[in-house]
């Protein structure tokens, strides 16, 4: 087989997008100062082409713009530029990475920065959204009068993770745009790089962070005192899907595990074995709600965990399966809300299902998991119904007092 290649000369007037908000195949496109504000607009053609986008999300491609390069032009698709000059807020976090909890601070971020846009990392879930690298390539992107929002998680958990955040502030107020750290987890920072966390914090016009541990630690970093705020998937409270009567029937408790915890999976597949077998003096429905399924880590994948669970108890009782099922995976916060609302309790080991349980006020077991970053929810948000225990061992001893909640 012989394949004959052709090239073609492309006038300039078709390289600019025409009447209709189509594109020629070249590119870049420039605001009418000149200056390059997004060379392709990346949220706009896959809010326009949801097909495009699930390519992208499937990983068949790795951008609009690779698919616009390759077929999209040659389809006449939609790619308009951006060249309005009003100020607009970026709200930077781990987004895109397919974790549930950082998709609910972005949601949260969305009630109070109405029309922002996110920096993802990944893949974008909501629109508009701008690839977080493309902000660091080619030239500064912020305009004056842009506000950048390094909006909540734990996101200080590496030096390297602390420096993009560095490099992306430096830019803002080179460009003269405002940068405010807004509820923040500092749980997780080290010593060995707090200075990079204090530099990171001299570039911030403000700064608040979500927990007290957070507090004592941006005090003993930077001898600052900085307000402590609710993390923004609290601001979700308003739009939570009802619960129903509980019933007097078999109690129904939601299992939130850690895809990178593997420890875990021993204690509570004999945790599982025991309250789903004939013999067990009060049965239990458990169902397993992924949290994560990791663009990042596939380590971080709690659909794993839920799989090697079932496996494991599945062959010891004819129709079990019956009393454990697994939840699909959804990035959709409200979504997960709605699981949760058909629940009678929860075991916990993320913090984000720590914030759910409470947004549903629901009794909760937190799992020794994500250590700081839970105890500091459960020390500001003090309930008799939340209850912790400090290795996995004990799993049994607190099972034991959840179950003594729910019959109460």
């Amino acid at each position: 087989m012989r394949l004959s290649l052709r090239w073609e000369i492309v006038p300039k007037d078709m390289r600019k997008p025409n009447r209709s908000g189509n594109c020629g195949p070249h590119m870049p496109m420039k605001d009418k100062t000149g200056s390059v504000d997004f060379e392709f607009d990346e949220y706009a053609y896959l809010e326009n082409h949801p097909d495009v986008l699930a390519s992208v999300r499937n990983g068949l491609f790795a951008s609009g713009r690779q698919h616009f390069e390759r077929f999209g032009h040659k389809e006449g698709r939609r790619c308009h530029a951006i060249v309005s000059e009003a100020p607009r807020v970026f709200v930077v976090g781990a987004y895109g990475t397919r974790n549930v909890g950082d998709e609910a601070i972005f949601e949260g971020a969305r009630r109070i920065h109405a029309n922002a846009i996110q920096l993802y990392i990944n893949a974008p879930r909501k629109f508009p959204a701008v690839e977080m690298y493309s902000m660091l390539r080619d030239g500064n992107k912020f305009r004056a009068g842009d506000t950048l929002v390094i909006g909540g998680g734990g996101l200080l958990y590496d030096a390297g993770a602390i420096g993009i955040l560095v490099d992306l502030a430096r830019r803002a107020r080179s460009a003269g745009a405002a940068v405010r750290v807004e509820r923040i987890g500092c749980e997780a920072a080290r010593p060995e790089y707090h200075d990079v966390i204090a530099g990171l914090f001299r570039l911030a016009d403000s700064v608040t962070v979500r927990s007290s541990i957070s507090q004592q630690i941006v005090r003993d970093i930077c001898g600052m005192d900085v307000e402590r705020q609710e993390d923004f998937a609290l601001e979700l409270a308003g739009e939570l899907p009802p619960r129903p009567e509980r019933s007097a029937g078999v109690p129904r408790i939601g299992l939130v595990t850690g895809g990178d915890h593997m420890e875990e999976i021993g204690p509570l597949m004999n945790l599982v074995r025991e309250f789903t077998s004939d013999r067990a003096p009060t049965p239990v429905r458990f169902v397993h709600i992924p949290h994560s399924v990791s663009h990042v880590d596939f380590r971080n994948n709690d659909e794993v965990v839920g799989a090697k669970i079932a496996s494991g108890i599945n062959g010891f009782l004819e129709g079990r399966h019956l009393a454990f099922s697994r939840q699909p995976f959804t990035d959709e916060p409200l979504e997960v809300l709605r699981t949760y609302a058909g629940l009678d309790g929860l075991i916990t080991r993320r913090f984000h299902g720590l914030v759910f349980a409470h947004m549903m006020q629901l009794p909760v077991l937190g799992l020794p998991g994500d250590g700081a970053k839970n105890t500091s929810f459960i020390e500001d948000h003090p309930r008799e119904d939340q209850l912790a225990i400090e290795a996995m061992p004990q799993i049994g001893e607190g099972f034991a007092a959840l179950m003594r909640l729910l019959q109460a």
